[in-house]
Order: C-alpha cells, then structure tokens, then sequence
C-alpha cells in the first residue's frame, strides 16, 4: 500500500453510493477544487448517474476534527486551515486543538499564541515553566528549594491549561501530551 504524505482524499459520487455503486476516486486537493478537471464529473454532475452531490469518504495526509466525512469543499477549507499553521506545531496537536474547539477552523487563528509544546508528562512542562519562572531561587541548596512543592505547582497550574493525550490524536501514535493555554499568551 502506498503511503501518502501529501493531504489527499477519496471523493465518491453520492447519487452512485445510495443506488450500491461506489464511484469516486484518490484525488489531490487541487482534483478536490475542481472536480470537473479529474473527469469525474462533467458541469458539477456525476459522469455517470448525474447527481450533484459529492462526499469525501476517506482521507490520508491530514485528519478531519472529529474524524468524520465531509463535503469536499470542508476538505479544501481544512487543507488551506491547515496549510497555514507553523511547522513546529504538530499535525496531531493541531486536530486535538481543533477536536477541542468542535471543528472550528477559526480557532487555528490563534493556535501559535496557545500551543505551549509537547511534553513526556504536564509534569514535565510544568517543572520546566518552574525553572523558568524562579531559576535560582529553586537551585539546589537554596532555602526556598527544600519547601517547593513540584506536585502542588504542577496542580495549580493544571487549571490554565488544556492537555492532550497525544496517542489520541494521529495516523502514528505518539507518547506524552500536547499542551495549550487556555487564555492567549503574550
């Protein structure tokens, strides 16, 4: 089986599908813009029954919020959504985001301001902000380090902050968590 790494999606005729025919075909998003150009429709018609309605019934290279069908057009919108997100934020944190927010695409606009990394364990990131937050005042022998409570910091933060299972989210399961902000950093 060939694997994709460009988005891509089976689009198939519904008017086919509902009468026990599957006909569609893999196509690039640019096949999905301009379906006419692919030859599987001719003036926005299904060559061969005539409808008009067309669903993506799979996808590879991307993975809708929510994981479901959609119209072809959605597939574009989410494709070019997607297409703009900085490369240093995972795909896979990007559908957990979008997961989180119902699918809405406009929720990408603030994503870079939110996402705060992916991390073994929250624990993890919140030791790190720790650090960053108190550096030597938490260094090894001073007063203030033999009463911080790593646990309890951890917790408190907890609350400002959506985490993501990351082997919930994509084509190859990943281990730790994605975390983001629940208010825009800056």
């Amino acid at each position: 089986m060939q694997t994709r790494t460009e988005p891509c999606a089976w689009v198939g005729c519904l008017g086919c599908y509902n009468n026990g025919e599957l006909v569609g075909e893999w196509l690039d998003v640019e096949g999905v813009r301009d379906l006419d150009s692919t030859g599987l429709t001719e003036g926005g018609r299904c060559v061969r029954c005539g409808a008009e309605e067309f669903d993506v019934m799979d996808v590879e290279g991307i993975r809708h919020p929510g994981g479901h069908y959609f119209s072809p057009a959605s597939f574009v919108e989410t494709v070019d959504a997607f297409a703009d997100i900085p490369d240093h934020i995972p795909h896979a944190a990007v559908v957990a985001w979008l997961d989180n927010q119902h699918g809405d695409l406009d929720a990408l606009a603030n994503i870079e301001d939110r996402y705060q990394g992916h991390w073994d364990t929250f624990r993890d990131y919140s030791d790190e902000r720790a650090e960053e937050m108190f550096g030597s005042e938490l260094a090894s022998g001073s007063p203030l380090a033999r009463y911080f409570d790593w646990g309890a910091y951890a917790d408190d933060i907890r609350h400002d902050y959506t985490v993501f299972n990351a082997s919930d989210y994509g084509d190859i399961k990943e281990h730790g968590v994605f975390v983001f902000t629940l208010v825009e950093s800056g």
